[in-house]
């Protein structure tokens, strides 16, 4: 159980930098202020578990710090109406090069990528620490509009005691402790499994309490991603080297959204890649001939496109 625990810790804070990185791009420093609070919180927890290595706590320092500062710096240069560069926005996503040491939780292996990728987190888990003791709406604010919802907490008394969330007109029953006996009771959903996208990040919840105390301990949700072109490819899928070969890969991947892209490449046993901004570097190793195949990959910080390509060798 420790060992589960410990993994939901570094895929949360994963996650965490990721939403930051997506609403640092997007400018919307107000929800990347309240994803880095969320991602201290998870910072805190990984530090208590004994279970987690001295090497990733300290990188998990390192990344929380640095992001702080980030943060402010962006924010600095977008109210003194500066344009912010490209340049400055991937500097942090330098981050997710980092992240390595979390291995089993990227969605390549790190022995087999080049470059920097980021993602679009879906499933998320909040720390709210909220106590009902009498029934009423209220408001938990998420990070994206949420397409699922569960709840883990405790009850205390013999009462009743219902929690539902609602937008408009749809209401969704998510616990209750005359159906789930259960105390304390781990990532209910009774109807709010799955459900249509809410159009809000502020969750309305509805609390009936009748003798008894109800305690939210986490929210865990499916955060949806926002309407997105992913990059697209253009031009040949086959390259000759001799040598060496530089790829810009700006003339061969776009996007129709114009957001800027990040690159990345896997690698092969017989060919030196690199990447560095927009250019990929191949080296073909010494007696390497005919044809080898790679993937080229470009990301726009919410959706990831992989192209092969085939590299022939003269």
């Amino acid at each position: 159980m420790s060992n589960l625990i410990s993994k939901d810790l570094l895929r949360n804070f994963r996650n965490y930098i990721a939403l930051i990185g997506v609403f640092i791009s997007k400018y919307d420093f107000k929800r990347a202020e309240a994803a880095y609070e969320r991602l201290v919180d998870n910072y805190y927890k990984i530090n208590e578990d004994a279970s987690i290595s001295k090497t990733a706590k300290e990188y998990a320092y390192e990344l929380v710090s640095g992001i702080k500062s980030k943060i402010y710096v962006q924010k600095k240069i977008l109210n003194s109406k500066q344009k912010i560069y490209f340049s400055n926005l991937k500097s942090f996503f330098l981050v997710f090069v980092i992240l390595s040491v979390f291995g089993y939780f990227l969605f390549l292996s790190p022995a087999t990528i080049t470059g920097n990728v980021v993602f679009y987190p879906s499933d998320l888990t909040d720390v709210v620490n909220q106590t009902y003791y009498r029934g009423g709406h209220y408001i938990i604010p998420v990070l994206g509009p949420p397409s699922s919802f569960k709840v883990s907490g405790f009850v205390q008394g013999e009462g009743v005691a219902r929690l539902y969330i609602a937008e408009g007109k749809n209401i969704f029953l998510v616990y209750d402790n005359q159906k789930i006996v259960e105390s304390p009771f781990n990532n209910v959903c009774i109807e709010s499994c799955s459900f249509q996208v809410f159009n809000s990040t502020n969750v309305s919840v509805i609390v009936e309490i009748n003798n008894t105390v109800l305690k939210i301990i986490n929210i865990s949700y499916t955060a949806s991603k926002p309407f997105n072109h992913p990059p697209e490819w253009q031009g040949s899928r086959t390259f000759i080297i001799k040598d060496s070969l530089e790829i810009d890969l700006n003339q061969y991947f776009y996007d129709l959204d114009n957001q800027k892209l990040v690159f990345a490449a896997t690698t092969s046993p017989d060919l030196t890649i690199s990447i560095f901004d927009n250019k990929a570097v191949i080296v073909a190793n010494k007696g390497v001939s005919g044809e080898k195949n790679i993937l080229l990959i470009a990301t726009d910080f919410i959706d990831v496109t992989r192209i092969p390509v085939t590299i022939k060798i003269e």
